[in-house]
């Protein structure tokens, strides 16, 4: 979807289409990555995830949110959005290389900034570092 639609934008303007940086973000557990995804559903980001069916979803998300029910989003994110995201535990990174670099023409890693401690991120990206190096 995203290829297309840039190739569409490229032409009308008459330009070649932009190549595809994907972040992918690499945490230690799904709860903690939906956690930390309950970030990116705000409005802004709205558009991108209603075009993926998840319109339901973002509302129950946006309105617990709104409540301050920041757990509550969470377990939606997780249960029903976290597939979705360019989001993987350190476990599955090798699945999840495989599967977002399809649609990208790089992509990028990085751990959660969101509610986690200084210490534990640099001791996350020295994990994601050692699990690159065993792929």
């Amino acid at each position: 979807m995203l290829r297309p639609a840039l190739a569409k934008g490229a032409a009308r303007a008459g330009r070649t289409a932009p190549p595809v940086l994907l972040p992918i973000v690499v945490g230690r557990d799904r709860a903690s990555l939906a956690q930390y995804m309950t970030v990116y559903c705000v409005p802004t980001y709205r558009r991108v995830l209603d075009e993926s069916g998840l319109k339901d979803e973002m509302d129950a998300i946006i309105a617990a949110i709104a409540d301050r029910r920041r757990t509550d989003a969470a377990k939606i994110v997780e249960e029903h959005v976290l597939d979705q995201l360019a989001a993987t535990t350190l476990d599955d990174l090798p699945r999840a290389l495989q599967r977002w670099s399809a649609h990208a023409d790089q992509v990028g890693l990085s751990v959660p900034w969101y509610g986690m401690e200084h210490a534990a991120q640099v001791a996350l990206f020295r994990d994601v570092l050692r699990a690159l190096e065993r792929l």
